[in-house]
């Protein structure tokens, strides 16, 4: 029983990062996708990898809004408080 609960604790946790990262993929759009990266996602806070300043600025401040209202969109409302971009 030790060794099979983190082995299911990791499934559902790749599964998890996969169905976010299929989400962020359809509501970054293809471009944008290929400039960032899922971090995480816990307490309904995504974190978001981008790959400069620039990037995270323009992400930030004009479009987090819009991103925040597709990923809703395509889940429910409840399912994502905030997203965090993070230069990296």
């Amino acid at each position: 029983m030790k060794l099979l609960l983190p082995s299911i604790l990791e499934k559902i946790t790749d599964k998890k990062k996969l169905d976010i990262n299929k989400i962020w993929e359809e509501v970054a759009g293809e471009k944008l996708f290929s400039m960032t990266e899922v971090i995480s996602f816990e307490n309904k806070i995504l974190v978001i990898r981008v790959k400069n300043s620039i990037l995270n600025n323009i992400l930030s401040v004009y479009e987090k809004k819009k991103l925040l209202k597709k990923i809703r969109e395509k889940k429910s409302k409840d399912f994502i408080k905030n997203i965090i971009f993070k230069i990296g």
